[in-house]
């Protein structure tokens, strides 16, 4: 019996190895059993392997013989493929050649400008408390940080270390970033602002480069090695994970539970589709962002509706921020570039935890999950659902949750009354939006929901330029008796986005009195 268990182990094991494709595994990682090997200590030494985490007994074996001796001796728990890991949101970091479509380029002499979802989240708020993340430590588990950046001057960058090569290699020290993409997630957390570019929304966090990628592959056991040593060496609060494989690897299981079990917050990316068609049932689930002790993050756009790359699935246990994102390039120390996926919608959350952090640092990870749910902005179908999670995080909600006297209840102005006083606080709202009102409309609709009058009410900044075949009003010329149509039943105001006319939120509806 023992001879055909050998047998088969043997033959799984050299399948992986001709049928997988080389792009597909880098070896194996093999879990031994600790104590054994130390009664076994007369044996002849064990077969060389180099260490992921030996406290957990996880190592690197580097052929499937070396597994199978290490089964023959009574020593192996678990062996599974060091599987490799692709970073799959550096379109628009790949393309600094090209900047046509998924990329561009913002040079120095480009003043600072506030990201489109700032005031969505309410980070205004968070910042006038002068709440910055400060003395919080965020793992950046990912392809290194460009920390000569301009965008970095001032922020705390630890020295980290490079888990690509191993521990007596001189490269050790070398946390550059080859890919771009852990420089554009450390600056969406942490970027100073400097006058220019974007600001992040934690500048005042330890950011500590954890690397794991060279160019847009690493593996099971470089990501393993990061968040241990995230925890141990380098004592992270957070870690952001902003990758993800389609394989549930028992090293990658253990590893998060290691860090869950001491404490640590761990963010990480739901998945994106690069091609075809969501499944109806569910998309694929992504790996470290499905396992239970992490949030798994999704992405929405400017309308705040679900980004169409975004996986759908059980991980996602929150929507953050996930398109026309913009952060530092690598391509040198000034420029910035704009990117998207489900990468960059983790380190929005990520930098939400360190921010909530900093000022209830007794938080357990339990209880920032907690609150991160409960204060999310409901989308989609009511309730949790798979594509958009519990919510949309809202960064001031979540502050105020957590130490609700520093966030006072804000008085609430009387709900204005009659239709006109509505259209008007409507309008008011929006030409106060950052960045310009979108147009506003007033559709009156009878019983059976047909419209039966239209009024452009837009702010007066929005309607330059606009077509003269429909009717605008001043404020001045809006009254009461305009909204006396007949046969009306009740008014929808319908708000829009000008340049492409597609609805940004959802109708406010006015029943007629």
């Amino acid at each position: 019996m023992k001879a055909v268990q050998r047998f088969l182990l043997v033959c799984a094991l050299a399948l992986c190895l001709t049928v997988g494709a080389a792009a597909d595994f880098d070896g194996y990682l093999v879990e031994i059993d600790t104590p054994a090997c130390l009664l076994d200590a007369s044996a002849p030494e064990l077969p060389e392997m180099s260490e992921v985490y030996a406290p957990l007994g996880l190592y690197q074996a580097g052929d499937a013989a070396t597994v199978e001796r290490l089964r023959e001796r009574g020593l192996l728990l678990h062996a599974e493929p060091n599987y490799i890991v692709t970073l799959d949101d550096t379109p628009g970091i790949e393309a600094l050649s090209n900047l046509s479509g998924k990329a561009r380029l913002w040079g120095a002499s480009e003043s600072a400008e506030q990201a489109w979802y700032e005031q969505e989240l309410g980070v205004d708020i968070v910042r006038q408390k002068g709440v910055t993340g400060e003395g919080v430590r965020v793992g950046i588990v990912d392809s290194g940080i460009f920390k000569e950046h301009q965008a970095f001057a001032g922020v705390k960058v630890l020295d980290g270390a490079n888990y690509c090569v191993s521990e007596d290699d001189e490269a050790r020290h070398d946390v550059s970033d080859g890919v771009g993409h852990g420089t554009f997630v450390s600056g969406l957390i942490a970027a100073a602002g400097n006058g220019i570019g974007v600001a992040g929304l934690a500048p005042g966090v330890e950011l500590v480069p954890l690397k794991c990628f060279e160019s847009k592959s690493g593996s099971i056991a470089n990501i393993a090695k990061a968040i241990c040593d995230g925890v141990d060496t380098w004592k992270c609060q957070v870690l952001n994970l902003s990758l993800g494989i389609e394989k549930d690897s028992e090293t990658l299981r253990k590893a998060i539970a290691y860090a869950g079990e001491r404490g640590v917050l761990m963010v990480a990316a739901a998945g994106n589709l690069l091609s075809g068609q969501h499944n109806p049932d569910g998309d694929p689930l992504n790996y470290p962002a499905a396992y239970p002790q992490v949030i798994g993050v999704g992405a929405v756009g400017k309308t705040l509706s679900v980004a169409a790359f975004s996986y759908r699935n059980e991980s996602v246990e929150i929507v953050a921020p996930g398109q026309s994102m913009r952060a530092p390039s690598s391509k040198d120390g000034e420029s910035y570039i704009s990117g998207y996926g489900t990468s960059y919608a983790s380190p929005i959350v990520a930098a939400a935890a360190a921010l909530t952090l900093s000022i209830r640092p007794d938080l357990t990870s339990a209880e920032f999950r907690e609150l991160l749910t409960g204060t999310a902005r409901d989308l989609g179908d009511e309730g949790y659902d798979t594509s958009y999670g519990h919510g949309l995080l809202m960064i001031a909600s979540l502050c105020a949750a957590a130490v609700p006297e520093m966030f006072p209840e804000p008085e609430t102005p009387p709900e204005p009354q009659s239709i006109r006083e509505r259209v008007i606080a409507e309008r008011q709202r929006l030409a106060a939006r950052e960045g310009g009102a979108p147009a506003l409309f007033a559709v009156a609709y009878n019983e059976k929901g047909q419209p039966l009058r239209l009024f452009d009410i837009s702010p007066a900044s929005q309607q330059d330029g606009e077509p003269d075949n429909m009717p605008t009003l001043s404020e001045a010329d809006i009254s009461e008796e305009m909204f006396q149509v007949e046969n009306a039943a009740l008014w929808k105001l319908i708000s829009f986005d000008r340049p492409t006319f597609i609805p940004f939120e959802a109708p406010v509806i006015l029943p007629v009195s």
